[in-house]
Parts: C-alpha cells; structure tokens; sequence
C-alpha cells in the first residue's frame, strides 16, 4: 500500500534495526516486514497499524494509576489500537503515557460504587468504545454488577466487557469456595476452620492446635458496604489479642472468614491461560519480596520453570 499523505520519516526494520527511510511515494516494505517508529518520531499509528490484518479498536482502561494499566495501556497502543484511559486522579501513570489518546478523571469506585459505573458507562458509549478493560477487583465488582452474560444490564451496552458472568466471578474470587473446590480435586491446602462470623473461641482453640501463629483471610478482597467497596487483607495473628483485632477489621459483608495454619516457605505462582478448558499457555513466577515482610501482596518477583508437580 501506498500513503500518498505520509510526510517522510524515519523507520527501522524489526528484523536487523537499521533505519529505513520512506518518502510519501514510496510503497510500504514488502510484505511480513514490520515496521516501527524511529526514536523520538511521532507516527500516526491509526495509518499504519503494526498488523495490517488485525482489526483495531477504541479501548477504555480503567484505574489509571495502577502499573498494569500503564501496561496494558503501552502494548495495546504499540499495537494500533486507540487508548483511552479512566482514574481517580487528575493525572494517571497509564493516562500520561503517550500511547493514551485521552485520559478522564471518574469517581473513585470504592467510595461511590454507582457513580463510578455511570461514569464508565458514559464515557464508553460517547466515545463508542468497542472495549472496556477492569484492571482490579473493585472495577470489576462494580461495572459486573448483577449476573449476566457480560455483567450488568448487559443489553444497554455498546461495548463489551471481556469478562464471565457476575456469579462465574463470585465462585473464582471466592477464597473459602477455593479450597473446598482445590480439597476436592486433591490440591494440597493448609489446615482451617471457617468462621461464619466473629468465633473467636473457635479460632484460638484452632490455634492451640495447628500452633500459633495463625493466618486471618477473610474469604473475598473487595466487598461491598452500601454505596462503597471495601478492600480487605490477611493478616497474621500471634495471639488471642491479634485474633480480635483482626475480626474487628473485617466487615460482616466479608464473611466467611478462613483461619488457616500458616505455611512457612517461598512463595511459588502457576498462571494458566485456557481457552475453552484448554490449557494454551503456562507460566510461572517466584516470589523475592512481599508486602508486608510477613507475607501479603508480591512486589518483586522473577520468571521460573514450571515445576511438574504443580503443572499436574
């Protein structure tokens, strides 16, 4: 093809990474040659997408502050397709990034749950997007809302939402379902009991078996209290004291709640990728820092082999 309006610019081959010049006259490389900005030029990726074939789309991001959205926002505008991104914040690190096309302040989703999904909702129709992304839990919950197909009130949609029904959702992100489901299939899980609600007793007579300490995990991340998402955490409890602060913290929206025996070694991921109960793609990571120290969240982590017995 031939782009009778392209100024000249720079280009290099993908291939060796030696530039590459094209006049407006010039036609395109041959083909199967990818063709990729030079450093510090600005292309107009909409007139000469990566893969030609590929149909591109307008897509809006949510959470604008988060690295996955700045992530997801640079691979999906490397490859053509039009960014808009949603945050909190005035400014976002996905919104500032140049491969956003836009970037739009909404209501924080977990103080104003309804506000949020409005906002996103319109947003997305104005702009007819073809795609919305949730990039965390409580984006998530909040623009799912009621089961369907594709989330809530599914039929007043223009765009689509990539994700499973609100009850498929509920099961995944549900912790206590997780280890019954694991238990049944022969996964190895530690020692609990689960507290239906605030059982303190239950959790230290637990505790003088499994010994101390014992670990807190209310059975889902993200619950909702009225109009606001809360976000809830583990936490490691050494005595009957902690046990109390830490079911103090819990909302009741947030039960059941497990008391596990803590398990003490690296931290090991498997991630899967299937399609239509296919397993296409694995991956595995191991954990070198968590947040807290004690154990939580993986800030830092590197890429290892998948080991066989948790492949199987």
């Amino acid at each position: 093809r031939t782009f009778e309006t392209m100024r000249t610019s720079a280009w290099w081959r993908a291939d060796d990474q030696r530039p590459v010049r094209l006049h407006a006259s010039d036609p395109l490389a041959p083909t199967g040659l990818r063709l990729r900005s030079a450093p510090g030029r600005l292309i107009l990726l909409r007139f000469l997408p990566l893969h030609p074939s590929r149909e591109l789309a307008k897509i809006l991001i949510t959470d604008g502050d988060q690295r996955s959205s700045l992530a997801a926002t640079r691979s999906l505008g490397r490859a053509g397709h039009e960014v808009l991104v949603c945050s909190a914040l005035d400014r976002s690190l996905a919104g500032d990034s140049r491969h956003a096309r836009r970037s739009i302040q909404v209501p924080d989703v977990e103080r104003d749950v309804d506000a949020f999904e409005a906002a996103v909702h319109r947003i997305a129709t104005e702009a007819s997007c073809d795609l919305v992304l949730p990039m965390t839990d409580p984006s998530m919950v909040a623009l799912l809302g009621s089961d369907g197909p594709g989330g809530a009130d599914d039929d007043r949609r223009s765009y689509a939402l990539p994700l499973p029904g609100r009850s498929a959702y509920d099961r995944a992100s549900d912790k206590a379902g997780l280890m019954d489901l694991a238990r049944a299939e022969g996964v190895p899980v530690p020692a609990q009991v689960v507290l239906q609600h605030r059982d303190v007793d239950v959790a230290v007579d637990f505790a003088e078996t499994a010994e101390w300490p014992i670990v807190v995990k209310p059975s889902r991340s993200v619950v909702r209290c009225g109009t606001e998402l809360v976000r809830t955490s583990v936490r490691i409890a050494a005595d009957r004291s902690a046990v109390v602060s830490a079911l103090d913290a819990v909302p009741e929206e947030a039960f059941p709640v497990l008391i596990q025996h803590r398990i003490q070694g690296p931290g090991l991921g498997v991630f899967l990728l299937s399609i239509d109960g296919e397993v296409v793609a694995w991956f595995a990571h191991r954990r070198i820092r968590e947040k807290p120290p004690t154990g939580g969240v993986s800030v830092y982590r590197e890429s290892v082999p998948v080991r066989a017995e948790l492949a199987e």
